[in-house]
Parts: structure tokens; C-alpha cells; sequence
């Protein structure tokens, strides 16, 4: 399941906006996380058991080898604005570290994935299936059902609440940016839809043949760690037109940001930067592999 990985970091990011901190935030995965799966699945006993056993030995490896460079990257970020701002390249270079941390974070994480999934029954299997429909359809209603204007505008409101613990309130400059960025995305909301459904699909399909242990982990690993492998060529492209459309928007945002702005996202960063590093522990041999 991708999103759990993206509810994790997700977690200690809506946390902080908030006004919460990581510690405090980091300290209650252990329990939010089994919540969340809880939402997909009712694990028995065992399985809770098993996911705790592994889920404490993930924390561990995590706050021990991925934290520091989680600081790092945002100090690093943070001088780059300080020293002028960023332009495109810069920024994209910036994202496919951001993008090589939350790889690091699926690949350890779905083998435990896998090892749970194949300790699911025919019932629990059922209750998996009826989530996945259950929360397409809240998809479906929420992102398909309002016309091409209403989207538009939701897509400017998401954007603008996502950016307003960094930036506070858009100026009106920034705010026309947005409008102007939004009218230019290519449609991908239903192929995103059909593709998660496909891929949910042959999710289920893994969970419902007979199950050789090593081949389910390795096939239902390779699903967890590539989900975008079957894309079709034209929606790939159009999901990277629109992230590039994206990146493009948060250098035009930073150009047209006014000072307390500027020092706004730079108080966020190093906020962020100190939180993790106090966060961060030491390795142990349990927390590796």
C-alpha cells in the first residue's frame, strides 16, 4: 500500500503545520500506524503483534539513518533561498533528493508489508477489497464528480492551505500565479483513479492465488517499491508535464514572495532541520535490514 508510506512522512508534516512538533509527532507512530492499517484491515492478534515487533525495528533503523540526512536536506535547502532563491534546475535537483529519502523509506519498508499481507485470511482479504472500493468511490465523488471550473478552483484552495504554514497568506501576485497554474494542468484525475484501481487490482490478485512464499514477497515487494511500472505512456507523461508545471509555481511563488514571507519558510526549515535532529538516535544492530 504506497499511501502508507506517504501517510508516515505525511504524519510528521500535518503535525508540524499544526503547530505540534516531529518528536511528538515521531513518537506516536507506533500506534498511528497500526490505526491506519486498521482502517484497510482488522489484523488478529498475531498479526498486531508481528506489525509492532516490526514496526519499533523500522523507527529505530529510520530515526538512526535517515533523519540526519532529512536534516541536511533542508538546511541545504534553506541556504540555497537564503542565498538568492532557487531556479528550476536547482529545484528539480532539490526534489530528486526529497524523492531519493522516500525511496529509501518504501524499500524498507515493503518487505514487512509483503510478510504481513501474506498473513491475511479469505475474510480479511474480503475487508481489504471492500476498503480499496469504499475509499475509490469517496474518490470518485470528491475529485471526478465537480466540473472542470470546480477543480480548478479546489486545486488552487488545496495548494494554497498546503503553502500557508510556509508562506502564511498569498499576496495577490502569488494568488493569480496559482490561478494561471492550475488552469494549465492536463487532466489526470480519472487516469489516476483507473490506475490505482489496476493496481489494486493485481494487488488482490497476489493475495488471492496460492501463495509460494518467497514469490509472493519478491512479487508483492516489486509492487509496493514500483506502483507507477504499468502506467500508460500518455498518463506518465502528463503526470511529469504537470509535476514540472508545479515546480515552475514554487520558483514563481518565492520570486514574488515579500520579505516576512522569505523569513517565514526559512523559520519552517530550520524549525524542521533542529526537530529532526534532536529526533535523530543512535543505530542499533536490530534496526538494520
Amino acid at each position: 500500500m504506497p499511501r502508507l508510506y506517504k501517510w508516515i512522512l505525511g504524519v510528521l508534516v500535518a503535525t508540524l503545520m499544526t503547530g505540534c512538533g516531529v518528536r511528538y509527532a515521531y513518537s506516536q507512530l507506533d500506534w498511528l500506524v497500526p490505526r491506519y492499517v486498521r482502517d484497510y484491515v482488522t489484523l488478529d492478534r498475531v498479526q498486531r503483534a508481528e506489525l509492532d515487533a516490526r514496526l519499533a525495528e523500522r523507527l529505530q533503523w529510520h530515526c538512526a539513518s535517515e533523519l540526519p540526512a532529512y536534516s541536511s536536506f533542508l538546511r541545504e535547502l534553506d541556504r540555497s533561498l537564503l542565498n538568492g532563491g532557487v531556479d528550476g534546475e536547482e529545484l528539480v535537483m532539490f526534489v530528486t533528493q526529497a524523492e531519493s529519502l522516500w525511496f529509501n523509506l518504501v524499500v524498507a519498508l515493503a518487505p514487512d508489508v509483503s510478510d504481513l499481507l501474506a498473513t491475511l485470511d479469505a475474510d480479511q482479504i474480503v475487508e481489504l477489497a471492500q476498503a480499496f472500493e469504499k475509499r475509490n468511490g469517496k474518490a470518485r465523488s470528491e475529485y471526478l464528480e465537480p466540473d472542470e471550473a470546480e477543480r480548478q478552483a479546489q486545486r488552487v484552495e488545496r495548494m494554497e492551505r498546503r503553502l500557508r504554514p510556509w508562506l502564511g497568506r498569498m499576496n495577490a501576485a502569488q494568488s493569480e500565479e496559482l490561478g494561471r497554474w492550475s488552469a494549465s494542468l492536463l487532466p489526470t484525475t480519472e487516469a489516476w483513479l483507473e490506475n490505482r484501481m489496476v493496481w489494486q487490482s493485481r494487488l488482490l490478485a497476489l493475495l488471492q492465488e496460492e501463495r509460494d512464499p518467497g514469490v509472493f514477497r519478491k512479487s508483492v515487494t516489486e509492487l509496493l517499491v514500483a506502483p507507477d511500472a504499468g502506467w500508460p505512456e500518455d498518463y506518465r507523461a502528463a503526470v511529469e508535464s504537470n509535476r514540472d508545471a508545479t515546480l515552475a509555481l514554487f520558483v514563481r511563488l518565492f520570486e514574488l514572495a515579500d520579505e516576512p514571507q522569505r523569513e517565514r519558510l526559512s523559520r519552517r526549515l530550520t524549525s524542521f532541520a533542529g526537530q529532526f535532529d534532536r529526533l535523530a538516535c543512535a543505530s542499533t544492530d536490530s534496526s538494520r535490514g
